[in-house]
C-alpha cells in the first residue's frame, strides 16, 4: 500500500497505552492514524473533519463523558456508510448485539493481538468501502431513472395516444425502458425494450437502442429495417465478447389515417388487445428471440386495425413474477396498473427478480376519443388448451383461482367460487366433446371494471350440439349426458349465459357486487 492509497482511522479511547499500541500495530500497515482521548472528543474531530474524511472508527466502550456505544449511535445517524468496530472489555460482551445495529461490523475482545486488530481494521475498511460504493450507484441510478421520466414526459406531452406506464426496476435503473416516437401527425411508433441484465449497464444498453432507433426511423428508415441494422451491430460490437447484451423488443407502427397498426416482437411477451367481439387478440405465437442473438433478424408481426380497446405491453419480468405467484401475467398487469391508480403496490411486488414494465395504451381512432383507460374491459386470463390437457384441470384451475386473488384479492368467496366452478365445467366440455387432437379451445376470464362484472369466454372448433336445459328440468338427472349436466349447472351459477355457433361458444358473466 502507497502513502496515497493509505486509509484514515479514528482511534477513540482515553488509554494511551492503548492508543499507542493501535498506532504501532496499524502504521506499518499503511494505516493513517488519528485519536481522540474519548467519545466526545472523538465525536469533535467527526464533526470537524466529517465523517467522509475517515475509513473507519476503532472506539473503546468504556470511556468517560460518552462511551462508545453512544458515539456510534451518533454516528450511525450521521453517517451509516461508515463502517466501525468496538473494543469490549470480557465483561461487556452483552453490548455486541447492540453496537451491530449502531453501525459496528465487528467487535474486539481485550487484550487485542496486532494481527486481530489489523484483521478486523481492514474488514471495516472495505465494509466503508462498499457501503459508499453502493451509495453512490444509488445516487446514479436516481439521476439515470430521473433522464428517462424526463425525455418521456417531453415526448408524452404532444401525443394523441393515452397512456398508463408502471415501471419498477429491480435497482435504482435497469434494463426496461418505454420510448414514445412521434414521426408525424398520422404516424407514431411505440417501443418497450428490455435489456439483459437489471444494472447500469443494462440501462446503458437500453438508451443506447433507443436513441439509435430513434434516429434511424425519424431518417425515414422502416421499423423493420431499423431493427435489423441494431441487431447486426449488436451482434458485431460484442462478437466473441463474454459482456454481450440481447434485448428484447416490442414495437407498434400506428398509423392514424389507414386506422391501422402493426405490431413487431423480438423476443418479448406478445402485446393484446381486445377485438370487436371482445376476444383477446395478439402476435401470432411463433417464436421470435431476442435481438443479439441470431444474424438473421427473427420476428413476429401482426397487422390489426386499430382497437377500440386499450393494448397492454410488458416484460418479461411479469411473466416471471406470475409464475411466482401462480398467476397469468395479465392478471399481474391489471393488479400493478390498478394499484398505481390507487398510489400503493401489491405487497406481492417485492418478490420480483427482475425489472418490471408495464403500458397499457388508448389509440385515438379516426379522431374518435377512446374509453377511459381505466374503465375499459380488462384480460385476466387468456389460454389455449388441448384435449391433451384434459386431465391438468386442477392445475388449471388452481392457475384462474391464482389470477381472480391477484387482481381482484377482495372478490367475495362465493362469487369466485361459482366463477371457477363454470369455467373448470365449460372448459372440460370444450376439450372433452368440442377438440380433436392437435386442436385447442380458447378460454378467457375478462373483467370490466365499471360494472364490476367478471365474464367468463370458452370457445372451441367443434360444431357444437343442440341443448335445452328448460326440456330436462323435469328430467330424471341420470338420464342426463355429462356436458348436459356441466351446462345445467353454468346455468344455475351464471347471472348470464350466451351461446354461439350451437353452443361452441359461451359468454358467462358474473355481477360482483
Amino acid at each position: 500500500m502507497t502513502a496515497g492509497d493509505a486509509r484514515r482511522v479514528l482511534s477513540v479511547d482515553d488509554d494511551p497505552v492503548f492508543q499507542r499500541f493501535v498506532q504501532l500495530s496499524l502504521r506499518p500497515a499503511g494505516y493513517e492514524v488519528v485519536t481522540a482521548e474519548d467519545g466526545v472528543a472523538g465525536r469533535e474531530c467527526l464533526e470537524r473533519l466529517g465523517p467522509g474524511a475517515f475509513d473507519c472508527v476503532l472506539t473503546d466502550y468504556r470511556m468517560p463523558r460518552m462511551d462508545g456505544l453512544s458515539l456510534l449511535e451518533w454516528l450511525h445517524a450521521r453517517d451509516a456508510s461508515l463502517a466501525a468496530v468496538l473494543v469490549t472489555a470480557e465483561g461487556e460482551k452483552r453490548h455486541v448485539e447492540q453496537s451491530l445495529r449502531s453501525g459496528a461490523c465487528d467487535f474486539l475482545n481485550k487484550p487485542v493481538m496486532s494481527d486481530e486488530l489489523r484483521a478486523s481494521i481492514a474488514g471495516a475498511v472495505e465494509a466503508t468501502a462498499q457501503r459508499r460504493r453502493a451509495i453512490e450507484l444509488s445516487r446514479e441510478g436516481l439521476r439515470v431513472s430521473e433522464v428517462q421520466r424526463a425525455f418521456l414526459a417531453a415526448f408524452l406531452a404532444h401525443t394523441r395516444i393515452g397512456i398508463n406506464l408502471f415501471s419498477r426496476p429491480k435497482h435504482e435503473a435497469g434494463g426496461d425502458f418505454f420510448d414514445y416516437i412521434h414521426l408525424s401527425d398520422d404516424q407514431q411508433v411505440i417501443l418497450l425494450s428490455d435489456v439483459s441484465g437489471h444494472d447500469f449497464r443494462a440501462a446503458h444498453g437500453s438508451a443506447f437502442f433507443h436513441g439509435l432507433i430513434r434516429g434511424m426511423l425519424e431518417c425515414g428508415t422502416p421499423l423493420e429495417k431499423a431493427l435489423e441494422n441494431f441487431n447486426a451491430r449488436l451482434l458485431q460490437v460484442f462478437k466473441n465478447s463474454e459482456t454481450a447484451i440481447s434485448i428484447a423488443v416490442s414495437a407498434l407502427m400506428i398509423d392514424h389515417a389507414a386506422g391501422r397498426m402493426r405490431v413487431i416482437t423480438c423476443g418479448a411477451p406478445s402485446p393484446v388487445w381486445m377485438d370487436r367481439t371482445d376476444w383477446v387478440r395478439s402476435r401470432e405465437e411463433e417464436y421470435s428471440p431476442p435481438l443479439g442473438w441470431f444474424e438473421e433478424l427473427g420476428r413476429a408481426t401482426v397487422e390489426s386495425e386499430i382497437p377500440r380497446s386499450p393494448v397492454w405491453l410488458w416484460t418479461d419480468g411479469v411473466n416471471d413474477l406470475a409464475a411466482q405467484l401462480n398467476a397469468s401475467p395479465l392478471s399481474v398487469v391489471y393488479a400493478l396498473l390498478e394499484g398505481q391508480r390507487e398510489g400503493k403496490d401489491p405487497e406481492w411486488l417485492e418478490r420480483a427478480a427482475d425489472d418490471i414494465m408495464v403500458a397499457q395504451l388508448a389509440i385515438p381512432q379516426n379522431g374518435e376519443g377512446n374509453a377511459a383507460l381505466s374503465l375499459a374491459l380488462a384480460p385476466l386470463v387468456c389460454e389455449l388448451y388441448g384435449p391433451e390437457q384434459t386431465g391438468d384441470i386442477d392445475a388449471l384451475q388452481a392457475l384462474w383461482e391464482g389470477s381472480l386473488r391477484v387482481a381482484l384479492p377482495h372478490i367475495p368467496a362465493d362469487r369466485s367460487y361459482a366463477v371457477l366452478l363454470c369455467s373448470r365445467e365449460a372448459v372440460l366440455n370444450a376439450l372433452l366433446h368440442g377438440c380433436k387432437a392437435g386442436q385447442k379451445a380458447a378460454f378467457e376470464i375478462d373483467y370490466l371494471p365499471f360494472a364490476h362484472r367478471l365474464q367468463v369466454h370458452v370457445s372451441d372448433p367443434g360444431p357444437g350440439h343442440s341443448f335445452n336445459p328448460a326440456e330436462h328440468f323435469e328430467s330424471d338427472a341420470v338420464q342426463l349426458e355429462d356436458r348436459h349436466r356441466g351446462l345445467m349447472l353454468i346455468r344455475g351459477f351464471a347471472a348470464e349465459v350466451i351461446t354461439a355457433r350451437n353452443g361452441a361458444e359461451l359468454i358467462l358473466r358474473f355481477p360482483l357486487n
